[in-house]
């Protein structure tokens, strides 16, 4: 990526594949985060227990793969 400074010249900007990877699953969250917002605002809500009931199904699918 280039991005100009303060003096109009291009500076070249990397990052590692591990940092790269960390900030998509943020923008990742973020995104889940907003999505569950609009969900509540909507009074699209859902008993706890029921959420985590689901959670540790989907784990326990996962861990026997």
């Amino acid at each position: 990526m280039r991005f100009p400074n303060e003096k109009s010249h291009a500076l070249l900007l990397s990052m590692s594949q591990q940092l790269f990877e960390e900030q998509q699953a943020l923008l990742e969250l973020y995104d889940k985060l907003d999505e569950a917002e609009e969900q509540s605002r909507a009074g699209k809500r859902r008993p706890f227990r029921d959420v985590m009931a689901d959670l540790r199904s989907r784990i326990h699918a996962k861990a026997s793969n």
